[in-house]
């Protein structure tokens, strides 16, 4: 799969689930939609994020140093925007979702740290293997990040309807 087709489904993965709380929003007691409302304004926040992201990684220009700092500054943002999800605390309801999307994020996590590899390595006297080795590795995090996530999102649907 290629890098583009892997960040477009990500967007993708993300409208799913925020099409998903807004049929699960629909009745629970208020720590359910507490849980719901946070986890969406997240999801909001790692979309924009993930946006961020791809605009740094098509415009990656080795040995430029914009490009190094618009790169790890949207990795800064994507790793708290999913380190914001791990910390949410799931209702009794929601909590084997919320397990697995640990789970996803954990993938998300170990793809961000080879893209900040990567990133590290764009600057003056980087290793431009190395700049290939990380992307590949982070686009292969990526991918298992998005089957664990569309898992998720199945479950949530599940037990939303």
């Amino acid at each position: 799969m290629n890098r583009t087709k892997t960040f477009q489904n990500i967007g993708i993965l993300m409208l799913t689930f925020l099409m998903v709380f807004a049929m699960v929003g629909c009745g629970g007691n208020q720590e359910e939609k507490k849980w719901e409302e946070d986890v969406t304004a997240i999801m909001n926040d790692i979309t924009t994020s993930q946006t961020d992201f791809n605009t740094a990684l098509a415009g990656i220009q080795p040995g430029e140093a914009e490009s190094q700092t618009a790169m790890l500054n949207a990795i800064d943002a994507l790793e708290e925007d999913f380190n914001a999800l791990k910390a949410v605390e799931a209702p009794e309801k929601y909590q084997s979702v919320q397990e697995e999307f640990n789970a996803a994020v954990d993938k998300a996590l170990e793809g961000t740290a080879a893209f900040r590899e990567m990133a590290n390595n764009l600057g003056d006297g980087g290793d431009l293997a190395v700049v290939s080795d990380k992307l590949s590795e982070g686009q292969t995090k990526y991918e298992e990040f998005l089957e664990l996530w569309q898992a998720a999102v199945n479950d949530l649907a599940e037990i939303a309807g």
